[in-house]
């Protein structure tokens, strides 16, 4: 059923927000609340999940769980049906199995995942005093260690590891993230001054050649060294991210930092204060560096927006201004769903964006994956006669998308007269297809892909006679969704 707004000329200045949908939504799509790695073959809401943590999303929107607690890594398809892609769930120290099939493979407590672009799978392994990435290669799901693996490390010793080969040094990684190039960066926890796992100092990347090279960290944790060298810099990693220009994100506690390509470390949102303010539950529409903000995990979609989790909420900083929204959760621990603002979560332990818009959640305490998906907010804008001739007018409609993912059609944008009914006066009957001209017909039906907090303009002639009985507060645009 089409929603459709009709604004009469006349009242221009008047013209209200028109509101297609906005809002967002939140959905379970995995797990059914129990803890266990069970369901293999059935439809992923019917399944048992045990501990999820990572996420990771290909280009065909199958979805990639890595089970903690299970040892295992599940993969949802694209029709809903879960089965275990590696692992066995037995926690096997003495033999991973690396070169055998995945899920012949022993995993132990995988933590975090990520896809290159050939859609390799890198999964981060490993408790305590020593970590390790394996790889599941694409081709041919053989499994294979690419860094890490040593036993009995020292943190102090191994804190210099520019030029080791990755598969021979003392590393825990606790996060994975892989840029377009296929570089793999992870944040090593072992290696920080004092030797004091957990203090998530230094940020590392694994080279072309399989050496690893420091990117950002002093070895001490901290948050100084904006508009410096990130590697000059304190820091405080838990998260890692990238966009489509090649800025590294991570997740800082109170706050979100950024490295760019140059290699320079910023800031880009949260304050001293962090989620223990009390005003962390009302930062909505405000610079995204005054919001009081508690930064767990982070994702970045396509359009460069990025989205923090911490707390039970979900917040959205927008890459067009740099303002940040409360988009899901209320904060307070649980399970519901729903309207996203309304919804809870019991401990979110990653986050993961699609290119159709959504974003996973891997909701640990509750052992579910959860969807948020927000309509766009189409509005129009402005509207204005461009000229009318004895027969014909020519009006110009902005609308732009308010919402808080892309507005993808079809969606019709157009003009009708008030009122006229008789056959080829009633122009919304007149409908031009998808990749016609804008021009010349009293209503356009297009496959618009709009980004959020963008406009667009459109040029439409009326399409209808115009007789001097019809003032021109009877001429009304509109935009509607099909």
């Amino acid at each position: 059923m089409k929603k459709r707004l009709l604004i009469s000329l006349a009242f221009l200045s008047f013209i209200p927000i028109y509101n297609l949908g906005a809002e967002c939504t939140v959905t379970s799509i995995a797990g059914n609340g129990i803890v266990s790695s069970s369901g293999d073959g059935r439809p992923a809401v019917a399944a048992s999940l045990n501990n999820p943590a990572g996420l990771a999303v290909d280009s065909a929107g199958n979805i990639y769980v890595a089970e903690f607690s299970g040892h295992r890594i599940r993969r949802i398809v694209s029709s809903g049906v879960i089965n275990t892609f590696a692992g066995t769930g037995d926690p096997f120290f003495a033999d991973l199995r690396d070169g055998d099939h995945a899920d012949h493979a022993h995993l132990i407590y995988p933590k975090y995942i990520a896809l290159d672009p050939t859609g390799n799978l890198f999964i981060q392994e490993g408790l305590y005093e020593s970590g390790w990435i394996r790889k599941v290669a694409a081709s041919s799901s053989i499994i294979t260690t690419v860094a890490g693996g040593v036993t009995n490390c020292d943190g102090d010793v191994e804190r210099g590891l520019n030029g080791i080969e990755a598969v021979s040094a003392c590393l825990l990684p606790q996060n994975i993230v892989i840029n377009s190039e296929g570089n793999l960066y992870f944040i090593d926890s072992l290696n920080s001054l004092g030797g004091s796992e957990g203090d998530h100092a230094v940020i590392r990347k694994i080279m072309t050649d399989g050496t690893v090279e420091t990117i950002a960290g002093t070895g001490r944790r901290g948050w100084s060294g904006d508009g410096g060298s990130a590697l000059s810099a304190q820091i405080y990693a838990t998260d890692l991210a990238f966009d489509n220009n090649g800025n590294l994100y991570f997740a800082s506690g109170n706050y979100v930092r950024k490295i760019a390509p140059d290699g320079i470390i910023s800031t880009v949102a949260g304050n001293i204060r962090g989620c223990d303010s009390p005003y962390a539950t009302l930062q909505d529409n405000v610079p995204a560096t005054s919001a009081s903000i508690c930064a767990h995990t982070i994702a970045v979609d396509s359009q460069g927006n990025l989205y923090i989790g911490g707390v039970n909420r979900v917040w959205k900083v927008s890459s067009s201004n740099n303002m940040i929204k409360r988009i899901a959760g209320n904060g307070t621990a649980g399970f519901s769903n729903g309207p996203a603002r309304e919804a809870q979560f019991n401990g979110i332990a990653d986050i993961a964006s699609h290119s159709d818009g959504s974003i996973y959640i891997s909701d640990g305490g509750n052992n579910r994956i959860r969807k948020i998906k927000c309509k766009p907010d189409l509005v129009i804008e402005s509207v204005s006669i461009l000229g009318r001739g004895s027969r014909l007018i020519n009006i110009r409609v902005t609308i732009a998308n308010h919402g808080e993912s892309e507005a993808r059609g079809p969606f019709s944008i157009g003009v009708r007269p008030d009122g006229y009914t008789k056959p080829g006066y009633n122009s919304v009957q007149q409908v031009l297809r998808s990749g016609q001209s804008l021009e010349g017909g009293g209503i356009v039906e297009k496959t618009l892909s709009l980004p959020a907090a963008e406009s667009m303009e459109f040029t439409i002639d009326s399409g209808h006679r115009v007789e001097e009985s019809n003032e021109e507060n009877n001429i009304f645009p509109f935009v509607s969704s099909n």
